[in-house]
């Protein structure tokens, strides 16, 4: 956690310093940021700290200053879901427990000095929430959700409100999940576990601004898992039954195997990538 911890520092400290070398970003966070949203004229972050609490900071581009925490001390199995930022304000999504075991689901907007719960019914009561995304300036929120007796897997924000949008790709609505998304181009692609009635499992499927799709030309036949960017083409990790490919980028419509170098370690997983300048970082 704590090597993870320095990465992300590091990356984000070059962005915002515009530094030539890397320095950790002064003294403040009491555990490593979950989730780093760009937040005004720095970057904000969201943590768990040791006894399992939600907090949150915002680096001004000197110090860290301390965000109140929308999520009351007293609510236990805090967990941290997404966090992302448009227009200045910020927008958090967290889960906990209730007194019967259940998870709930809540949404809040911070617009610098108050917390607004923009949590609605098909928020709290969804099956999952799994990832915070701006799309043509919209936020929309990916999960599963349940509506009016209807299934849907986006809700888009619509004058502070919740809107469903698409059709659904997770058939399998209690076992299906979203991993990680990514933009190419105008569509959305995103892992995870997909059933629907064109294939039995898939893991990589796109999303046009109206509905959702399996992926027809995905690189991994076993299995995709962490989507990335670098150069404006699409960058996936995964897992093949046929190779020993591990990453593949896809230019001009082709997909290209990157893997040179990571042949000689055991890679276990790679949470995130991220580019500086000409050079992809691989988080894992």
């Amino acid at each position: 956690m704590k090597k993870l911890f320095l990465i992300y520092i590091a990356l984000f400290c070059y962005f915002f310093a515009g530094a030539q070398i890397l320095a950790p970003m002064g003294k403040g966070l009491p555990a490593a940021p979950e989730k780093i949203a760009t937040y005004k004229e720095g970057v904000a972050v969201v943590y768990t700290d040791k006894n399992n609490k939600i907090g949150l900071q915002y680096w001004n581009g000197d110090f860290w200053n301390t965000l109140p925490s929308p999520v009351s001390s007293s609510v236990m199995q805090q967990q941290v879901v997404d966090l992302i930022a448009q227009n200045n304000t910020l927008y958090l999504a967290f889960s906990n427990l209730d007194n019967q075991g259940e998870t709930i689901y809540s949404i809040y907007a911070w617009n610098g000095t108050a917390w607004t719960n923009m949590t609605n019914t098909a928020i709290e009561e969804s099956v999952s929430l799994n990832r915070l995304l701006i799309e043509d300036e919209v936020v929309k929120c990916f999960g599963k959700f349940n509506s009016n007796n209807e299934q849907y897997n986006i809700l888009k924000l619509e004058n502070n409100a919740w809107v469903p949008e698409g059709n659904l790709i997770t058939e399998n609505i209690e076992n299906d999940v979203f991993r990680n998304i990514e933009f190419e181009g105008d569509k959305i692609i995103a892992t995870g576990s997909f059933s629907n009635p064109i294939n039995n499992f898939a893991t990589l499927a796109e999303w046009d601004g109206t509905q959702w799709a399996t992926y027809q030309n995905p690189p991994f036949l076993g299995e995709n898992i962490t989507l990335g960017s670098y150069n404006n083409n699409l960058v996936v990790y995964g897992k093949s039954k046929f190779n020993n490919e591990t990453v593949n980028i896809k230019i001009s419509g082709n997909w290209r195997d990157i893997s040179t170098g990571l042949e000689n370690y055991t890679v276990s997983d790679i949470k995130q990538f991220a580019q500086i300048e000409d050079s992809l970082f691989a988080v894992g």
